[in-house]
């Protein structure tokens, strides 16, 4: 058993990083550990993102759900439907999905047959969160707002997008609860110190301190 059993001498986190990423022995880098893995950018055309599959679809529609079948990602304990952090944040498709899985949103086809059997799109004026806020990028975003049934073209600027496409953080939380979530951060943090990309209120205009000082 004693065979079985690999320790190494590390004094602290600093001496394990190099088992990992190579720290390289010349050049301007020289002595400094590489990031593992190394900063990536994502491209406007790429269409991925994750889908919260909700329970109710899971179970009613499980030959729709098996064309669908690629990575999924159970992460949901039992308490996630009834859990709160006081601000009720947590969005109703992450109460109510059975699994988040990686999936291809280019083309139609998901908007105009899937949606709307796995979220009510009934109502124009609720937009359904259906996103799983892991790998929500700056491209990414929800359908067309004047048109449910068709994805938000990749050939359009990041300006259109904003104007014509339902928002990352709308198809992440959906149209009620980010709602809510904006007017409390609206009143907590109106200068937007607080921000990270795909957040509450991360797509809004901040003002500029110093010109409304003058």
């Amino acid at each position: 058993a004693e065979d079985c059993i690999s320790a190494l001498p590390l004094k602290d986190y600093s001496d394990f990083l190099p088992l990992s990423n190579p720290v390289p022995l010349t050049g301007p880098y020289a002595g400094k550990v590489q990031d593992g893995p190394p900063p990536g950018f994502t491209s406007q055309e790429d269409t991925g993102m994750n889908l919260l599959v909700p329970k109710e679809f899971l179970l009613l529609a499980q030959e729709e759900f098996a064309v669908l079948a690629k990575t999924h990602y159970f992460a949901f304990g039992s308490g996630t439907k009834f859990m709160s952090d006081q601000a009720n944040s947590v969005p109703d498709s992450h109460r109510n999905g059975a699994t988040m899985m990686f999936f291809d949103f280019g083309g139609d086809l998901f908007y105009e047959e899937l949606f709307p059997l796995m979220y009510d799109t009934t109502d124009k004026t609720n937009f359904p969160g259906f996103l799983g806020a892991n790998h929500a990028s700056l491209v990414k975003s929800g359908p067309m707002k004047d048109d449910w049934t068709k994805a938000c073209p990749i050939e359009w600027t990041m300006e259109e997008r904003a104007k014509k496409c339902i928002s990352l953080q709308e198809a992440i939380w959906g149209t009620k609860t980010l709602s809510r979530l904006e007017a409390i951060k609206r009143e907590v943090d109106p200068s937007g110190v607080f921000n990270c990309q795909g957040c509450v209120g991360n797509n809004w205009a901040i003002p500029d301190a110093d010109a409304d000082a003058d």
